[in-house]
């Protein structure tokens, strides 16, 4: 980080020198919900190929069931590129697991845009994200890498008092930090996952900030808004992507989840940070 003694290139920078882009949800479940803004940002931008991906899990329950690990193989009818890795075609259904015969956030992007979307199996760790990652780019030449959050836990430090489910977050960070194109983090909806007091959330992005790491800001679109709805039609109501888009359409302050946790909510902005 230059701890702000030289500009680094900002992400409308970055994006417009890029043809191609690879977006992938941070931690799984719902955040490739949050692509959906930054696709839309980087089109108008210029940015000509979009690939999208997630690792593939999902929260059935509430978060202290944990969340169910796919099997790649449950996705049927796709295209299944190797251990670690599988295209999601619009017809593609899950039909294992807890969740089989539900729609998953993969099945629906798939379903509703028309953009390459990868499922990442999380069953050989961070190794095998990582590799479904740069086959990824490397098949569609991706310029630019960015992983989009819902919320607060990649932020995690250690010492906050109220984090649930940071792993697949820095599995996500290290991943983009290590791959051979330059990698940002894009936070859509501050605190939007309750998974950290909004005091701690302030605290660790400030320091972020401070050493240079902010590169800007991009807000929510009516299309961004009517784009993400298409989702929740087909998912349903959901407990943490909704907010962002929610907030964007007036509702604004603070709400409590289905596990009575407090949640503050962004109105329209996307906030990008280097990685």
């Amino acid at each position: 980080m230059n701890r702000w003694t030289s500009p680094k290139p900002s992400v409308e920078e970055l994006l417009r020198g890029c043809d191609s882009v690879l977006i992938a949800g941070c931690g799984g479940g719902g955040d490739l919900v949050q692509s959906v803004s930054i696709m839309n940002y980087a089109k108008t931008l210029g940015v000509k190929h979009i690939a999208l991906a997630t690792i593939s899990v999902n929260w059935w329950g509430t978060f202290a069931d944990g969340c169910e690990v796919f099997d790649l193989g449950w996705f049927q009818p796709s295209e299944r590129l190797n251990e670690n890795l599988v295209r999601i075609l619009p017809e593609t259904r899950l039909v294992g697991g807890m969740g089989a015969g539900n729609p998953t956030y993969e099945i629906a992007m798939a379903q509703t845009f028309d953009v390459p979307i990868y499922g990442i199996s999380l069953r050989n760790g961070l190794p095998g994200v990582k590799h479904a990652l740069e086959i990824i780019a490397k098949e569609h030449d991706c310029q630019l890498f960015i992983s989009a959050d819902i919320g607060s836990d990649t932020f995690f430090t250690g010492e906050e008092t109220q984090v649930c489910s940071p792993l697949i977050d820095a599995f996500s960070v290290i991943c983009a930090s290590e791959m051979s194109i330059p990698g940002v983090y894009a936070l859509n909806g501050y605190g939007g996952d309750a998974e950290m007091h909004i005091a701690h959330l302030n605290r660790n992005v400030g320091e972020c900030m401070r050493r240079g790491g902010f590169l800007g800001a991009s807000g929510l679109t009516q299309k961004d808004v009517l784009d993400l709805q298409k989702i929740f039609d087909i998912i349903g109501p959901d407990d943490v992507e909704q907010w962002p888009q929610r907030a964007a359409k007036g509702e604004l302050g603070v709400f409590l989840l289905q596990a009575s946790v407090g949640r503050g909510t962004d109105p329209c902005c996307c906030s990008y940070l280097l990685l």
